[in-house]
């Protein structure tokens, strides 16, 4: 009886653990959906014709946040510990990302470092440049930039050595076919082709960029990623400050100072932090299926949003370059054991089948004689 009730215990607690970590996904899954979205979003009413057309300058603002990851991590890993933390003991663990005492890798140091800067603050220009009004929609930006999970894969296959999975190549045939679709639905050589351009740009430099930082700094923990994102902003901020004094001295990005929309600046900041929070510390332990679920909540809110806010009407080669990218989403998101799984619950249901129709005993008079002319033959 005890060993009975033992287990009907450690049930229930399993079940309840089971929920509780389905809960959680869903709402990490709808976070993520939220965050992208409002960033999207709040970044395409930044742009005021003839006011306020600066997107280098809106970058630079989304990278400066970056600075902040690791002092954020540090003061809340020292209130949790009950101020028993060391920081510049952990800091020493910390940054040995890619990094060891000798001439020739503080030079590797210091360049793999310029190359993720680089990789992020071009990412993050071109799609918030692929956001103009003259360009495209904020969903179908979104949509065309959402395909680097496809990329991702293609090239974690040929850089990394990845699992070979048929399914995830079938999803990157539907990614590369909404983004032709697109194109094509915008009309080649028009202003909408380059927000396509720029949107496929900025989804091809975050995959290169995922699978760089997958190949150099493995699986880092908390403390590393923190470290390493500050670097990204600290890094940008101090380089990319005279670009922009530049632009804006020279009217290539047009600021009036009067006019500056700052709601919409820090919300499209903040709701960027958030996302990238999540895709860098909840990502590695959030199942696939629930971030692509969350990027797709995300397309469906977008596309909500352009119909009853701003009154855009999708025509029907959009809408499908739209469902085919949809798609691509999905499937990279699966499992790789998926493919096997439904394999074997297809031959399951055709034997099933088979005796449904026929009768046990037919089909294993059935084996029986196959097994028999099987040795007849040897």
């Amino acid at each position: 009886m005890r060993t009975n009730t033992e287990s009907s215990e450690h049930a229930i607690i399993d079940a309840s653990a089971k929920f509780r970590n389905i809960i959680l996904s869903i709402f990490l899954m709808t976070t993520v959906a939220v965050s992208w979205i409002l960033a999207t979003q709040f970044a395409r009413e930044t742009y005021i014709p003839g006011t306020f057309e600066a997107p280098f300058l809106l970058m630079y603002i989304w990278t400066g946040l970056l600075m902040l990851f690791y002092p954020l991590f540090v003061l809340a890993r020292y209130v949790y510990k009950n101020r028993e933390s060391k920081p510049l003991e952990e800091f020493r663990n910390h940054r040995q990302l890619y990094y060891t005492d000798s001439e020739r890798r503080i030079r590797q140091y210091v360049g793999l470092t310029a190359m993720f800067c680089v990789l992020w603050s071009l990412m993050q220009f071109t799609y918030i440049r692929a956001l103009d009004p003259k360009l495209l929609s904020p969903t179908g930006v979104a949509a065309l930039y959402s395909t680097y999970h496809s990329f991702v894969y293609l090239l974690s296959w040929i850089v990394l050595f990845d699992k070979f999975v048929a399914l995830r190549i079938l999803a990157m045939i539907f990614s590369i076919s909404g983004m032709v679709l697109s194109a094509y639905a915008g009309g080649f050589g028009s202003s909408s082709m380059w927000g396509v351009v720029l949107s496929v740009s900025a989804s091809a430099t975050m995959s290169v960029f995922k699978v760089l930082y997958k190949k150099f700094l493995g699986s880092p923990d908390y403390g590393q990623i923190s470290l390493f994102t500050t670097i990204v902003g600290v890094g940008n901020v101090l380089c990319l400050w005279p670009v922009v004094l530049s632009l804006c001295i020279t009217n290539t990005e047009l600021v009036t100072y009067d006019s500056i929309p700052w709601g919409y600046i820090i919300g499209s900041a903040v709701s960027i932090s958030v996302l990238h929070s999540l895709i860098h510390y909840i990502e590695p332990i959030l199942h696939s299926v629930f971030m692509g679920l969350g990027f797709l909540l995300g397309l469906i809110l977008s596309a909500l949003i352009d119909f009853l806010w701003r009154g855009i009407y999708f025509s029907g080669m959009e809408i499908a370059a739209i469902v085919l990218t949809s798609l691509g989403i999905l499937l990279v998101s699966l499992p790789d054991q998926c493919p096997t799984d439904l394999s074997t619950l297809s031959t399951w249901c055709r034997r099933r089948k088979r005796c449904d129709v026929h009768g046990t005993s037919q089909s294993q008079n059935e084996a029986a004689g196959s097994r028999w002319r099987g040795n007849g033959k040897t």
